[in-house]
Formats: structure tokens, C-alpha cells, sequence
């Protein structure tokens, strides 16, 4: 008859201990897949509990990115919005006076039929934009055709100047407009109100430009001055086809505001 040895277990017992073992570390794991499946496993495939805070990371097999319409429209018509009036320039009056002094310098190059004046000369003439006094006083000027190209200058830079008249830029401030676009050819460019010359603010200045281009001689300064002051009128006029065409140009090419869904 057999007997137990102290100290030594029996293969059976040994082999049922070992399987307990497993058991529990293949359960235990289990239940740590279980726990842990959602961030370390399949995280996109997360199931949520009512009041449970979401992963951290979250991951989408697809993104989809689409047009926000209500967005695009907002912005396009705020930038349509920040489009200011544009005004354009009009010189043709300018033009006119240049053109009349081309006929002055024709008239000097002619020799007087006797017994005429050169005033006589002028009123045939039939000036609109040049007062005919002031214009016959060019005839008993030293170096007349020299002087009428110092006036065609000066007309020049004036044509390339920014006039308001007061009324105007009155009513640009009440309208809360403290800047403009200004449209020339091609380009444009904006201007801040305050500093966009009044006629009677470049009227005032005449005199000056006068006395520096003419500083000895008085009779060249008064037909000088006679003559710009007689030219300048306030150029700035509102274009509203243009400021429309510019609006829709504006709003065309704002780029759409896009959303995306991942």
C-alpha cells in the first residue's frame, strides 16, 4: 500500500492549480480588454455612457468638407460693404482752358492786320473758359509764348488735384463717408475727406504760386492768377455705375467660408 510523502503534492493536484491560474489571468485580462477596449483598442469605435466624458483623441475613417453658405454670404456682403463711393475726376473744363491757350499762342504768331489789337483778336476769337480781358492782357506780356507754357503746366498739376467743393465734403461727413475712392483709369485708390482740398482752400493759394513764378513781374502774376482761378472747379464727381460695378466685382471673388466634418 502506498504512502503519501509529506511535502510533495500529487501531479493531479498540481495540474488543477495550474488551470485555476490561467483561469484567472485569461479573465482578468478580459476584463482589462473590456475597460480599455474604447482608448486602446478601437477607439473609434467607442460606445458612450450617459454623462461619460469622450476619449481624448477621436478618429474618423472619412472627413467631409463643404461650402458654409450662410457664412459665405454674410462675408461677401461685408467686404461688398467696405467698398467706399468712388468718385472720378473730371477735368474736361481744364482741357478746355488748355486748348483756348493754343489758340492765344496761334493768335500771338499772327501779325495784326493794321489798325487792329490783339484784344480785338481775342473777342473774335469767342473764349469760353478764359475771360477775354484777362486773355488780351497776354498779348503786351514780355515772352508770351513762355508764359502760356508755365500756365500750361500749372494746368496740368491741377488737373491731377483732388477738388471738393465745400458743400460736398459738408455732406460726405453728415453721411458718416470719411474716406472715398477716387477712380483713375484703370486703378483706383482711397482718400481720407480731411485731407482732400476745398476749392476755396487751392483758390487761396493762387496768390502764393503766383508771386513764386513770377516774383518781379506783377502784370504776368495778375494774368496768371486770373486765368488758374478762372480754370478751377471742384473735380471730384460720385460714379455710381462704377462704385456698383466695383461692389459686385468685390462680392464675385470673396472666397467661400468652408466647414468640415471629420
Amino acid at each position: 500500500m502506498k504512502k503519501n510523502i509529506p511535502g510533495r503534492r500529487s501531479s493531479f493536484t498540481s495540474g488543477i492549480l495550474v488551470r485555476i491560474l490561467i483561469f484567472v489571468i485569461a479573465w482578468a485580462a478580459i476584463v482589462a480588454v473590456s475597460i480599455y477596449d474604447r482608448e486602446l483598442v478601437r477607439p473609434w469605435k467607442t460606445m458612450f455612457r450617459e454623462g461619460e466624458p469622450a476619449a481624448k483623441d477621436f478618429y474618423s475613417p472619412y472627413s467631409f468638407t463643404y461650402v458654409n453658405e450662410v457664412e459665405t454670404e454674410q462675408k461677401k456682403r461685408y467686404e461688398q460693404d467696405r467698398v467706399r463711393d468712388v468718385y472720378q475726376r473730371e477735368i474736361g473744363h481744364l482741357n478746355g482752358v488748355t486748348n483756348e491757350l493754343q489758340v492765344i499762342a496761334e493768335l500771338l504768331k499772327q501779325p495784326l492786320v493794321e489798325g487792329a489789337t490783339f484784344a480785338e483778336s481775342i473777342a473774335q476769337a469767342g473764349l469760353k473758359e478764359i475771360d477775354p480781358a484777362v486773355a488780351a492782357e497776354i498779348g503786351d506780356l514780355e515772352m508770351p509764348e513762355d508764359f502760356l507754357t508755365i500756365v500750361k503746366e500749372a494746368l496740368v498739376v491741377y488737373a491731377n488735384t483732388n477738388l471738393l467743393s465745400l458743400t460736398q465734403k459738408i455732406e460726405l461727413f453728415k453721411n458718416g463717408m470719411n474716406s472715398i475712392t477716387i477712380a483713375d483709369g484703370q486703378s483706383t485708390e482711397t482718400y481720407q475727406v480731411a485731407g482732400i482740398m476745398t476749392l476755396n482752400e487751392e483758390l487761396s493759394k493762387i496768390e502764393r504760386k503766383g508771386e513764386e513764378l513770377f516774383p518781379k513781374d506783377r502784370k504776368k502774376r495778375a494774368v496768371f492768377v486770373g486765368i488758374i482761378k478762372g480754370a478751377l472747379k471742384p473735380n471730384l464727381v460720385f460714379a455710381p455705375n462704377l462704385t456698383r460695378q466695383i461692389k459686385d466685382q468685390v462680392y464675385a471673388e470673396t472666397q467661400p467660408v468652408y466647414d468640415r466634418i471629420v
